[in-house]
């Protein structure tokens, strides 16, 4: 006999709007992680306020129930669930900007941004292009 953990886990990708708070407090977004709801993007918009998750579990009922469930737990209402469509290639990260603060204790400029570029691949993306703004020359 089977048992759900033999079933593959996938991600669903879905918004829960929800009621109960005039905004998103560091103590509500502390709650929120203790709920297990560390999955969540939490916002607010107009009044309106919702967490957008990327859950795991074996269906899309049982990911919505758990997310619900924890919010529920913290004392806050669901008042309307949308599924959302997984992000794309096309909805991802295009382009990065990143500043770079050389301070003195940097052997050269040329360390600082190898330093950086090497920080931001590690970290999964992909370095097409640097770029050096208001380089002035002593």
């Amino acid at each position: 006999m089977s048992s759900t953990t033999d079933i593959a886990r996938q991600t669903h990708w879905f918004t829960i709007t929800v009621t109960g708070l005039e905004e998103w407090t560091d103590d509500l977004v502390g709650r929120m992680l203790e709920a297990g709801c560390d999955d969540a993007t939490l916002s607010s918009s107009g009044g309106v306020h919702r967490a957008s998750f990327a859950r795991d579990a074996v269906t899309f009922d049982d990911a919505v129930a758990s997310a619900a469930t924890a919010i529920k737990g913290i004392g806050l209402a669901v008042i309307a669930v949308t599924p959302e469509e997984p992000p794309t290639p096309t909805t991802r990260l295009h382009e990065l900007t990143v500043t770079v603060v050389v301070r003195r204790e940097a052997e050269s400029l040329g360390d600082a941004i190898g330093s950086a570029v090497n920080a931001i691949e590690r970290a999964g993306f992909a370095v097409a292009r640097v770029e050096v703004d208001g380089l002035k020359g002593e």
